[in-house]
């Protein structure tokens, strides 16, 4: 796992193993490409400062013809999330998130 809470990292059965970071201050994964098959994201992209950048890591991490699952909720923390964000509605967020996809060369 890969998260800024360490206390739900640690928490969090389903993982073996996690790495504290914020990606907002530094976008790299500590992880060799094409380390994993899938790679989630739960309610959070909306708060990445450079999403772009993040979803280039994923791209960088993902084995070939892994996943990226995104989860995503109609709620969030105004002063947080990034301007576009709060500029367009739900349906609007999946085509955000389409296009991080899409320029990442997923």
């Amino acid at each position: 796992g890969l998260g800024m809470n360490e206390y739900e990292l640690s928490q969090n059965k389903q993982l073996t193993s996690y790495d504290v970071k914020d990606l907002n201050a530094d976008c790299v994964f500590p992880y060799d490409d094409e380390s994993f098959d899938k790679v989630t994201c739960v309610v959070s992209v909306d708060y990445l400062n450079q999403p772009q950048k993040v979803f280039d890591e994923i791209a960088r991490v993902l084995r070939p013809g892994g996943e990226c699952i995104i989860s995503m909720s109609n709620r969030c923390f105004p002063t947080k999330a990034f301007r576009i964000w709060l500029q367009t509605n739900d349906l609007e967020h999946i085509f955000i998130v389409g296009s991080f996809f899409h320029f990442s060369g997923q």
